[in-house]
């Protein structure tokens, strides 16, 4: 419901997000490839997603219908913003 991480290093956020839980936020999420998600949303779609991986990588993020292609640094948190409002 909240995060799905594929094969390929794609990483889907809210994928399944029931209507009931229209905002919330939550932190500490594990994707593959060792990735920390953190996030927050509003009206059912993201608003802001940092992610922090182990090591260094590329991965492709797919949030609210849209795929982004992303470096990451190993401990650096790397933050999405969703200025669709």
């Amino acid at each position: 419901m909240l995060i799905q991480s594929h094969q390929d290093n794609l990483i889907t956020l809210l994928p399944a997000i029931p209507e009931a839980w229209d905002k919330g936020e939550v932190k500490g999420l594990k994707a593959r490839g060792n990735i920390t998600v953190d996030m927050q949303w509003a009206n059912n779609r993201l608003t802001s997603a940092t992610l922090t991986a182990a090591n260094d990588c590329t991965v492709q993020v797919q949030l609210n219908g849209k795929t982004r292609k992303i470096k990451l640094e190993k401990g650096k948190g790397f933050i999405l913003m969703n200025n669709e409002q």
